[in-house]
């Protein structure tokens, strides 16, 4: 769903990098109607990202290429985490 701004339809995004700076850009088709805006994370004191992990799979069988699955430790009976195919990550 694009943002209408200016009567223009957003349907662009574009991630840019800029000497460790990173921002984002939503433009019309044409790129005549654009809206720059910085990339600020809000970090976490409590955080560690010693407790996170990313890990890439590769399934050639799975045909549900677009689902989420949560992950689950049964003998624990808690959620470790989250498996997210990279198109939803995108």
């Amino acid at each position: 769903m694009p943002l209408n701004y200016s009567g223009a339809d957003l349907v662009n995004l574009e991630l840019i990098k800029d000497h460790g700076l990173v921002s984002f850009k939503l433009s019309d088709i044409d790129e005549s109607t654009s809206i720059k805006f910085d990339y600020v994370p809000i970090l976490e004191e409590e955080f560690d990202h010693k407790d996170y992990e990313l890990i890439l799979f590769e399934n050639l069988y799975l045909s549900a290429e677009n689902d989420v699955f949560q992950v689950h430790d049964k003998g624990n009976k808690i959620r470790l985490g989250w498996v997210f195919p990279l198109s939803n990550i995108e």
